[in-house]
């Protein structure tokens, strides 16, 4: 888990006031990984009854707005939030709903690269994010 000062110069490298609710907000994100709003909301509730619900999603779109984690939508119509902003590829089980980073530099660059080589008018990639929907297996 980050520590305080660590979440406190990433706000204000961001411009952003440093709160109480925010850090909190965001180390909780930090150990659950990839959270949706309500998951959040029901570990904080344990840890800091204070945080009202209207605040932990004020809070995430804040923090998604400023670009220091990130939103990912599945076709479901599920929300779920990352504090790995880097470029890099998720892995969403359809039938457990679980959602995990999966990391391959050389194919995102491989995109990146095509999508140069296409030569679309007035189009620069500034992000690229891979999403893939499966299944699971048990082992």
């Amino acid at each position: 888990m980050k520590k305080v000062a660590e979440i406190s110069s990433l706000f204000t490298s961001n411009k952003l006031k440093v709160t109480p609710q925010r850090v909190a907000v965001y180390q909780t994100l930090s150990e659950l990984r990839h959270a949706s709003a309500d998951e959040v909301i029901k570990v904080m509730s344990a840890t800091s009854p204070t945080v009202t619900v209207a605040t932990v999603y004020n809070v995430l779109d804040c923090l998604s707005e400023n670009g220091i984690i990130s939103k990912i939508s599945t076709a479901d119509n599920r929300m779920y939030f990352d504090i790995n902003i880097h470029d890099h590829g998720h892995l969403y089980c359809r039938q457990t709903h679980k959602l995990e980073d999966f990391e391959d530099p050389e194919l995102i660059n491989m995109i990146e690269d095509y999508i140069k080589r296409q030569k679309i008018d007035n189009f620069k990639v500034e992000n690229i994010k891979l999403f893939i929907e499966g299944t699971f297996e048990k082992s």
